[in-house]
Parts: C-alpha cells; sequence; structure tokens
C-alpha cells in the first residue's frame, strides 16, 4: 500500500484553451492524458494507473480518453498540478477570475518545469495561461480572447496587479521577484 504521498497530474498547456467555457472538462482531460502516460511509461495497466493516482471511476475510458488528448497534441508543452487542485476544478464551480488564476498558475508552472526559479515576462505568461506554446502562437489567437473576454491593457493589468501580485503571491505560494 502506497503513503498518503501528493500526486500531481502532467499534461499538455493546450488543454487550457478551453478552462474558460468548461473547466471541469479541461481537468477531467488532463486527468486521462496523466493516466495514459502513466501507463504507456511504466506499462502499467488503466488500473494500476488510478490506485497510483488514488482515484476512482472508468480506467479504461480514462485511458481510451487520454489516447485520444495524447494524440491530438503535436510537441506540448507540459505542466504539472497536484491531484487537490485538480480535483478542485473538476469537481467544484468557479468563476472566470479563479479559472483565471489557475491558468495563470499553470502558465507559470509550465515555464518553471523542473527550474527552482524562471526569468519570464507577461507576454509569455499570457501565452502559456491561454494554452499557447509561444507569444507568436498567442498573438494569433489574442483578437479572439480580446473580443470575448476583454481589451489587451485590461488583461495585462488583471493579470500582473491581481493575479499574479495578489492571488498567486497570497494565496497560491508565488515568490515574486521583480525590477519593473
Amino acid at each position: 500500500m502506497m503513503g498518503k504521498e501528493t500526486r500531481f497530474f502532467t499534461f499538455p498547456v493546450e488543454l487550457l484553451q478551453k478552462a474558460f467555457e468548461n473547466i471541469a472538462g479541461v481537468c477531467s482531460d488532463a486527468v486521462d492524458y496523466a493516466v495514459y502516460v502513466r501507463c504507456e511509461d511504466y506499462d502499467e495497466t488503466p488500473e494500476e494507473a488510478f490506485v497510483y493516482f488514488g482515484i476512482s471511476g472508468k480506467p479504461n475510458a480514462s485511458f481510451d480518453r487520454g489516447e485520444e488528448v495524447f494524440d491530438s497534441c503535436d510537441c506540448p508543452v507540459l505542466v504539472s498540478v497536484n491531484k487537490a487542485i485538480i480535483f478542485d476544478f473538476m469537481k467544484n464551480r468557479k468563476t472566470d477570475f479563479e479559472i483565471a488564476v489557475f491558468c495563470a498558475f499553470c502558465g507559470l508552472r509550465s515555464i518553471i518545469g523542473t527550474k527552482p526559479y524562471a526569468k519570464t515576462n507577461n507576454s509569455h505568461l499570457l501565452a502559456r495561461m491561454f494554452g499557447c506554446r509561444s507569444i507568436a502562437e498567442f498573438e494569433a489567437l489574442e483578437p479572439y480572447y480580446i473580443d470575448n473576454f476583454c481589451t489587451a491593457q485590461q488583461i495585462r493589468y488583471q493579470l500582473t496587479e491581481k493575479i499574479i501580485k495578489n492571488e498567486l503571491v497570497l494565496k497560491w505560494g508565488l515568490k515574486y521577484y521583480s525590477n519593473q
């Protein structure tokens, strides 16, 4: 029997592109992706992956959906998020602001990866938070986000002032250093 270790689900950041439409679906796909990859990487059955992650449900259906998600992602940028956060967003109703904070957290996690810290800018973070691998990819999609959510200036203000400086630092444990 395994101990009470924190489990992380690793999934492509591009799943975040649908976060504002269906955050529960995004989180479900993240779990399914992680189950599929666990099975492939460790030669486990879906049932064994479910035991590893400490989850219940339909292992074979999860594996099949995870394979679909895996096959749909080309050269994904990955992010790892712990089980408690994923299931909180999967099972509980969230505001758009809470979803934006979650996406910013995932974007930062994808940039930092396994390094102790990383230097980045708001444009790179915005790209990742909206599920893009690069700033150029985000700039191609930016008109959609601006038309559907707010102006570019509002997005950047919300990101830096409310999300990074308030929520991620005060409530999510981000250590933020900036000279500007």
